[in-house]
C-alpha cells in the first residue's frame, strides 16, 4: 500500500493540454493589458480531494489504488483549498477531469473495457 496523507486535501486539476492552452491565451492577453501588476489563474472549475481524485480513477481503472490514508502526515503549510485569483480573460478548460483520466489510463493499458 502507499502511504499517503489523510487525503482530504482540495485539489483543482487542469490537463496539461488545457495549460498549454492557457499560456498562449495569457500571451494575448498581456499584449493589450495596461495593468501590469495584473495576475489570473487558471481553473477547472471543479475541486475535489485528493480522496475524491483516487475514487475517480478507482472507478475506471483495472484495478484499484492501495492506499494506506493517514500513514503520513500533513506536510508544513499544505494547501488544502487552491485559489487561482481572478480568471484569465478568454480561456476556458476544455478537457474535464474524467476525459484526462481515461486517457493517462488508456495510455497505460490500465482503463476498464466499456
Amino acid at each position: 500500500q502507499l502511504p499517503a496523507s489523510p487525503g482530504f486535501q482540495g485539489l483543482d486539476l487542469v490537463h496539461v493540454d488545457d495549460a498549454a492552452n492557457a499560456f498562449m491565451q495569457a500571451l494575448d492577453v498581456v499584449q493589450n493589458i495596461t495593468d501590469e501588476l495584473a495576475t489570473f489563474g487558471v481553473s477547472s472549475g471543479r475541486h475535489l480531494t485528493l480522496r475524491d481524485l483516487v475514487a475517480q480513477i478507482d472507478t475506471l481503472a483495472i484495478r484499484s489504488c492501495r492506499i494506506n490514508w493517514g500513514a503520513r502526515p500533513y506536510r508544513p503549510h499544505e494547501v488544502f483549498m487552491p485559489n487561482p485569483g481572478p480568471s484569465l480573460p478568454g480561456w476556458q478548460p476544455a478537457i474535464d477531469l474524467v476525459d484526462g483520466l481515461k486517457q493517462i489510463l488508456e495510455d497505460e493499458g490500465l482503463l476498464q473495457p466499456s
